[in-house]
């Protein structure tokens, strides 16, 4: 690296942008090779950086949400206006009579996802005498 550089009493003064754009080489700035040699050591330094310092609390909670949300398929279900209303319903509901450190956890899809486990769960117990089968024959 030029020597002159960090001393800026001794630097050359002179219009930057043209000696830019003629892609003159002035003394006193820094030439394209401490440039990269700069770059360099700027690239090394923050990767070292990076892979000793200690992960944030964000970080944390973005894998632990990746990781659930990795484990869950995404799917689009047709809901009667009722069966929708109702879900509001008793989301609202629902999260009045947990603690208040759940309340933020309590979603339409968990609600769904828990009703559809326990149907299911019923279904495979009792088979053609699931309340999920009776409901179905009464609809049709």
């Amino acid at each position: 690296m030029n020597s002159n550089f960090f001393d800026l009493s001794k630097r050359r003064k002179s219009n930057i942008l043209s000696d830019l754009l003629a892609d003159k080489n002035s003394e006193g700035f820094i030439s394209k090779k401490e440039l990269n040699s700069l770059n360099k050591l700027i690239g090394e330094t923050s990767r070292l950086n990076s892979k000793y310092s200690k992960p944030s609390p964000k970080t944390k909670l973005a894998k632990v949400r990746k990781n659930s949300r990795a484990t869950k398929k995404k799917t689009t279900h047709y809901l009667s206006k009722e069966v929708f209303d109702n879900l509001d319903s008793a989301r609202n509901e629902i999260r009045t009579l947990v603690p208040d450190n759940l309340r933020s956890n309590i979603t339409r899809s968990q609600i769904v996802d828990q009703a559809l486990i326990l149907i299911l769960k019923d279904y495979k117990e009792k088979g053609k005498n699931s309340k999920l089968v009776r409901s179905i024959m009464l609809t049709n």
